[in-house]
């Protein structure tokens, strides 16, 4: 829990594997978890013998094993794809925020197939270390990326390392929402930064991404998850999100990321309305989905508007009030919503 509140509504109940698992939301703070939870021994076994073979599964593919890792199967090249790209995403966040030299560490918590840090040494000559429980992602990280591992768990960093004090960031990409105690971790993450150290986390966006799954204890919100750093000693350097749903016109990204920095810990008090927040969930999941809708029909029909171009090429005529014609797709800062109004309960 992020307040210790014990008042809270009912919100999802999933299925999965005969089992029923449930969400609430806290009405003190407005965090979404669920509860009850599964042990953290639960999660250590599944993410160690079954995370990343599950995943490329239901990709459509079935997983071959570690050593076969620098030619292995379609489904966890796509996988090994998609980390790529996030991992790009995160260096360019950290690009104008955060400095880094060949002098500097840094940890990437559960790293997968490594990705992040490989890319990180690439551009900046830095020391990298991993933190990954899968077999299948550890031996990714060891034969292809090279990426020295320091442990499989977030917990094993709760111990006294020998880099304490000396890490000037730590990253934790979509790693928060998969651990049952969030706040134990942030220590750990605070424990081994320089005071001058930077935190990356990103995570599934509550507004925008109702992200209940066994593997997801909790939904952060920017602002569950402000708070939650602020409890646990960190400051926000930056943070990139789309703005609230009552303020965002057609938003494009269902994930937020923060940098923050070692801080003076501190408790954050807003009111909580959890009618408002389902409501304004509910907002946010709508209007990203039609925004995803108005992208996929501009990008159709400027494919048939180039067809349309190859066609006249050829020697027909088209008036040009018969042509197709659409008007480009708009980002939310040029598309203001008439009836937005400000953030909170």
């Amino acid at each position: 829990m992020l307040c210790g509140g014990t008042d809270s509504a009912a919100s999802d109940t999933i299925e999965w594997r005969e089992q029923r698992l449930h969400y609430v939301i806290c009405g003190s703070c407005g965090l979404k978890y669920m509860s009850p939870r599964p042990t953290q021994g639960w999660y250590l076994r599944f993410y160690e013998h079954e995370f990343w073979q599950e995943k490329a599964t239901f990709q459509g593919y079935s997983s071959k094993g570690a050593r076969e890792a620098a030619a292995i199967d379609e489904g966890t090249a796509k996988r090994v794809a998609k980390q790529r790209r996030r991992a790009l995403r995160i260096a360019d966040l950290l690009a104008p925020v955060v400095s880094l030299d060949s002098a500097s560490l840094v940890i990437d918590v559960g790293t997968a197939f490594g990705e992040t840090p490989a890319l990180l040494r690439e551009r900046h000559g830095c020391r990298v270390l991993g933190v990954e429980p899968s077999a299948h992602g550890r031996a990714y990280c060891a034969e292809v990326n090279g990426v020295e591992l320091v442990g499989r768990y977030m917990e094993d960093l709760a111990e006294r390392q020998p880099f304490d004090g000396e890490v000037d960031l730590v990253v934790m990409s979509h790693v928060l929402e998969n651990i049952v105690d969030p706040r134990a971790a942030l220590a750990s993450a605070r424990r081994l930064l320089r005071p001058e150290g930077s935190l990356y986390l990103d995570t599934c966006n509550f507004y925008f991404n109702n992200a209940v799954n066994p593997y997801h204890p909790y939904v952060f919100s920017p602002e569950t998850l402000t708070d939650l750093l602020a409890r646990c000693g960190f400051g926000l350097l930056a943070q990139y999100s789309e703005t609230h749903p009552r303020q965002a016109s057609w938003p494009t990204d269902p994930y937020l990321a923060v940098i923050a920095r070692p801080a003076v810990a501190a408790t954050l008090t807003r009111p909580v309305d959890v009618e408002r927040l389902v409501a304004d969930q509910q907002l946010g999941l709508s209007l990203l989905a039609e925004s995803k809708r108005r992208r996929r029909d501009y990008e159709r029909s400027g494919e048939a508007a180039a067809g349309s171009a190859s066609a006249g090429a050829a020697g027909r005529s088209t008036s040009q009030s018969s042509r197709g014609r659409t008007t480009p797709f708009r980002p939310p800062s040029q598309s203001p919503r008439a009836d937005s109004d400000p953030p909170g309960s």
